[in-house]
Formats: C-alpha cells, sequence, structure tokens
C-alpha cells in the first residue's frame, strides 16, 4: 500500500541520512509518482551513492526514473562520481559504466572527464575515452552544443598533447565553429587571419613549448582556459553565450567573461529555450 504522503516519508529518509531506506522505499511506490513529485529526492539518493563510491548502485536508483529525470540521474551520478574523487580508480569505473550514460551531449562531456583525469597516469585509456567522446560528439544535433562539446575535449586533447584528436576536433568543426574556436584559443583580434587546422596545431606546438620554459602567467591561462565551461557555470554565467578573456596587467593576470559573438546558432539557442520555458508556462 502507498503511504499517505510519500514525499514526506522520503524526506524523513533523506534528511537522517537513510539511503538505503530511501531506495527500498523508492521501488514500492508506483512510476508517476516517482517521476513527479519524489523526483528531487531520487536524485538525491542517486547522488549520494557516487559521492560514497558506489556508482553501480547509483545507476540502479537512476533506473526508477523514466525519460529526462532518468538522463538527468545518470548524469548526476556520473558527474558526482568523478568530481568528489578524482582517482585513476573511479575514473576508470566510470569508464567501465559510461554505456548507461543514453544523452550524447552528457556522455562526451563524462568522457572529457575521464580523459582529463586519467590524464598522464593512463594516457592510452585516457586518449581512448578522449576519441570515444569525440565521437559521441558527433551525434550532437544542436550545433551550440556540439560546438561546446568540441570546445571542452579540445583543452583536454591539448592537455594529453593527442595532436591527432585536436586535428580531428578541428576538421569535424564547421567553419564558423573552427573559426570561433581558433581564434578563441590563440586570442585573435578581429579581424586578424584565422589559420588552418596544420597552421594551427603547429602554433599551439610552439606556444605549449614556451609554456614548458617558464611563464608561470602563462600556466595560469591555460589552465583557467581548459576549465573555463566549470569556472563559468560556478559563477552562474552562461558558457555558451560567455568566454573568458585573459588580460596580462603589472599586477599578473585578470580573467574577465566577456559576450561571444551573437551568431545564428546562439540565437537559435536562445529561442529554443525561451520556446521551452513558455511550453512548461502553458502546461
Amino acid at each position: 500500500m502507498q503511504p499517505e504522503n510519500p514525499a514526506e516519508s522520503a524526506e524523513h529518509f533523506i534528511r537522517s541520512g537513510m539511503f538505503d531506506e530511501a531506495h527500498e522505499f523508492f521501488k514500492t511506490l508506483p512510476e508517476d509518482t516517482l517521476n513527479g513529485e519524489l523526483k528531487w529526492y531520487v536524485v538525491k539518493t542517486v547522488e549520494h551513492f557516487a559521492k560514497t563510491g558506489d556508482l553501480e548502485k547509483a545507476l540502479g536508483v537512476a533506473y526508477l526514473l523514466d525519460g529526462e529525470g532518468f538522463e538527468w540521474a545518470v548524469y548526476r551520478a556520473f558527474w558526482v562520481y568523478l568530481w568528489e574523487d578524482e582517482s585513476a580508480e573511479r575514473a576508470k569505473k566510470a569508464f567501465e559504466l559510461h554505456y548507461f550514460i543514453p544523452d550524447p551531449d552528457n556522455k562526451a562531456e563524462i568522457l572529457g572527464r575521464i580523459a582529463g583525469v586519467l590524464g598522464r597516469k593512463e594516457p592510452e585509456l585516457a586518449r581512448i575515452a578522449l576519441r570515444l567522446g569525440i565521437e559521441w560528439t558527433r551525434r550532437i544535433h544542436k550545433r551550440t552544443y556540439r560546438y561546446d562539446a568540441f570546445e571542452w575535449l579540445y583543452w583536454k586533447a591539448e592537455d594529453l598533447e593527442d595532436w591527432e584528436s585536436v586535428r580531428r576536433i578541428c576538421e569535424l568543426l564547421d567553419e564558423g565553429g573552427r573559426r570561433e574556436l581558433v581564434a578563441d584559443v590563440l586570442d585573435l583580434k578581429e579581424g586578424e587571419p584565422v589559420p588552418d587546422c596544420e597552421e594551427f596545431i603547429e602554433i599551439r606546438k610552439r606556444m605549449l613549448e614556451d609554456l614548458k620554459n617558464g611563464d608561470p602567467l602563462n600556466d595560469l591561462i591555460h589552465a583557467y582556459k581548459e576549465h573555463e565551461r566549470e569556472l563559468l557555470r560556478s559563477r552562474g554565467v552562461n558558457p555558451y553565450l560567455y568566454k573568458l578573456k585573459a588580460v596580462k596587467t603589472e599586477e599578473g593576470v585578470q580573467f574577465y567573461a566577456v559576450r561571444r559573438p551573437i551568431t545564428l546558432a546562439i540565437l537559435l539557442f536562445l529561442l529554443d529555450k525561451a520556446r521551452r520555458v513558455l511550453s512548461k508556462r502553458s502546461s
């Protein structure tokens, strides 16, 4: 028999830290209840098991949901699991289970994260994760989401010095996306010519060689650019509309969030967001 107020019961379990009991309780409830008023509590339970290192159990809880709720819960499981503990062991486990992620955008982001965590410790597996992320990015339908994923993976590829992956990303981008990425990475001023993929790679190799020779400000700029999306989101700034701009000063370097060029793709993205908000309000 379903309790009179499932939300109160779920909140009691969560607030009391009784996540195993919450999981068992959720399994007794109908799907429409779980995907409705209890969705938040289910996701919180998923995050708890991911945080404490049991990714498989977290995914088992996520499978109690359907549709967008399921996609979000699975994404949060991997996100919390990898950001809570940046160990190679967790990255390898996440790689083993990444096929559970249904959304190509989320899958590409998580594979990029796995590649970043593995880094130089497990370079071969890191490259495999990175290249899988690139192939999944090709399946992302929205141009803005696809560009964002390619940009995220680009910085991981450069950090691994995986120039084949850099070349692959450069070649897969459409002309506008390639121009935007290259201009952003090289910090080109408006009107400056944009090099082709091969020239771009050679320029970046030389720049990275200069970094290794010891300019701490360039190291700092590179680190910030590599984690640009996370940093902007942590400050409540939309990375689709803004990017980080580094300006060297006498005291060091300052970073600013500057608006990206308003391209047709971004306008379409905004219109789509507005349509979703209006449809939710009318439903």
